[in-house]
């Protein structure tokens, strides 16, 4: 009987402590109930997100004129054609393209004669009765039996004498922009017409 009552004891001794687990447990659960209603209410939340769109890298813009600035030719001894070159560098050439492409014809023929007559490959009589293409190569080949240009250079002038290749400086088109009505010349082709005859013309006009 002792040991009945000392059991009966202690399960009356135990009773007051689990019905406070129980309680505890009940509290912790409603706890969890009610943060889960409140997360339900006002919707999860939406986590930011860091802008990752990359920026856009802006093509470089074109040019307005036929000559690029970057290029500088210093023209001491010729007057006209320095001041020709200088137009070339100022003008729009999306606003004045007729002009334009009449003007670097006339850069291109002015730069060629004047470098024939210092170096005397032609005379006057010659020189006045040979065209354009003809002069250009001339010059070309004269200054490559100098090294002041390398072959590449030579073959890609020739190239633009003779009109041959994908060229847009040919002397067949400069020709056609000055004597044909119907030949409409185009901005884009007039700077990538330059962009190849400057490495020679940068060699001309070096001092």
């Amino acid at each position: 009987m002792d040991e009945l009552v000392s059991l009966g004891d202690l399960a009356a001794d135990l009773k007051p402590a689990l019905e406070s687990g129980e309680d505890e447990k009940e509290s912790t659960d409603s706890e969890n109930l009610s943060d889960e209603s409140e997360t339900t209410d006002a919707g999860p939340t939406k986590p930011t997100r860091p802008n990752s769109r990359p920026s856009r890298v802006k093509p470089p813009k074109q040019r307005s004129a036929v000559i690029p600035t970057t290029c500088v030719l210093v023209i001491r001894t010729a007057p006209r054609i320095n001041a020709v070159y200088h137009e070339l560098r100022r003008l729009d050439v999306e606003q004045y393209t007729n002009a334009c492409a009449v003007t670097l014809r006339v850069f291109v023929e002015l730069s060629v004669d004047h470098h024939i007559m210092a170096l005397g490959l032609m005379t006057e009589e010659v020189r006045r009765n040979s065209p354009l293409a003809k002069r250009l190569k001339e010059l070309a080949a004269s200054l490559k039996a100098s090294s002041d240009i390398p072959h590449q250079l030579e073959k890609a002038i020739i190239k633009i004498a003779d009109g041959a290749g994908m060229f847009s400086a040919s002397t067949t088109t400069f020709n056609q922009y000055v004597h044909n009505q119907f030949a409409y010349p185009n901005p884009s082709e007039l700077r990538t017409a330059w962009d190849e005859l400057q490495p020679f013309m940068q060699v001309l006009w070096k001092n």
